[in-house]
């Protein structure tokens, strides 16, 4: 049976978002006051400041980048390219996955680590560039989005088992 993964192409929206935070970053560094936002409150509000460097200002980043490079490498190499993926990840019933559907399931799997890695780099980009702004003095412009992200996870969560049960013929 052919192995399905997906196409490495899919990366090159986050890599274009990472490349378009870091040049952001960069750009705006040198106009930065000497002490700037390092927290944004639930209400959108900044209550945490300190000095300006480059850690103060781009904490979020580096960690964005970090995270965004792990779950990828993992999702490609522990599920893309294992003989067996079940091991590395933890399914309802992975033992039980019909033999005829392990890639289609491998396949959906993938699908699901690239929507929450690249929803996680959308979030952590978005505070970062708010980070930003606020320090130049600017309101938040969207606080709702950091409310909605906690809620948009749920329905990608639902959906995915949704179609691992369809996937598997098992009833939700």
């Amino acid at each position: 049976m052919e192995k399905k993964t997906m196409d490495w192409r899919w990366e090159l929206l986050p890599g274009g978002i990472l490349v378009f935070l870091w040049a952001y970053l960069i750009s705006a560094y040198p106009g930065l006051p000497e002490r700037v936002v390092t927290h944004i409150n639930g209400a959108g509000q900044a209550d945490g400041f300190a000095a300006k460097s480059i850690f103060s200002v781009g904490a979020v980043l580096l960690i964005c980048t970090g995270l965004y490079a792990m779950i990828m490498l993992l999702n490609r190499l522990l599920v893309g390219k294992a003989k067996d993926f079940r091991k590395y990840v933890n399914i309802p019933n992975k033992d039980k996955i019909p033999g005829d559907k392990l890639e289609d399931i491998r396949l959906l799997v993938m699908r699901y680590l690239y929507g929450i890695n690249a929803f996680v780099l959308v979030l952590l980009g978005y505070l970062q560039v708010e980070v930003i702004r606020m320090s130049y003095g600017y309101a938040m412009g969207a606080p709702w989005i950091v409310w909605a992200a906690i809620v948009l996870p749920t329905f990608g969560t639902v959906y995915f088992l949704a179609k691992f049960n369809a996937a598997t013929d098992k009833k939700p």
